[in-house]
């Protein structure tokens, strides 16, 4: 009889969960590198409206044109704030996508190995039949063999 795995179904589905595990993983993996890169951006630019600021200041700029790279530059340093709380959430959200990616990984590991035991117990089952069935099968063709030598017999008296 062939083998039938009765949890394929569920090997299935858990590489795709293992799948989806890793797909989660990536884009949490790239949006930390991108909130670093965007934050390195903010705060350049945030040294460079400041320069602009001082240098402005004493080439004697007016106070509103003072005042507006002052809220510029405020405004960049809300924005590397939001960039920094953002930035510091996204290592918790990496460790939980590799913790489902790891356990989904084990999990279809485990599934995998249960069903290679099973597979070695399968064909061991088919081999220790075979070996049960076999002397059966010679009793059998033997009992056949003297049946037809004595219907021989009986025919030729």
């Amino acid at each position: 009889m062939a083998f039938q795995f009765p949890l394929a179904s569920v090997v299935r589905r858990r590489g795709c969960l293992e799948e989806g595990a890793a797909r989660h993983l990536a884009p949490a993996s790239r949006r930390l590198e991108t909130l670093n890169r965007h934050l390195g951006k903010t705060s350049n630019e945030m040294a460079a409206r400041s320069r602009t600021i001082l240098h402005s200041a004493r080439l004697g700029a007016t106070g509103m044109e003072l005042g507006q790279l002052a809220r510029d530059v405020e405004s960049l340093e809300r924005l590397s704030i939001a960039a920094v709380a953002k930035a510091h959430a996204q290592p918790e959200k990496i460790g939980r996508a590799r913790g489902n990616l790891l356990v989904a990984s084990r999990f279809r590991q485990m599934l995998e190995r249960f069903e290679e035991l099973q597979r070695r117990d399968h064909a061991h089952d088919e081999q220790r039949g075979a070996a049960t069935r076999r002397p059966g099968d010679e009793t059998a063709s033997a009992g056949r063999r003297w049946r037809m030598a004595q219907t021989a017999t009986k025919g030729a008296r």
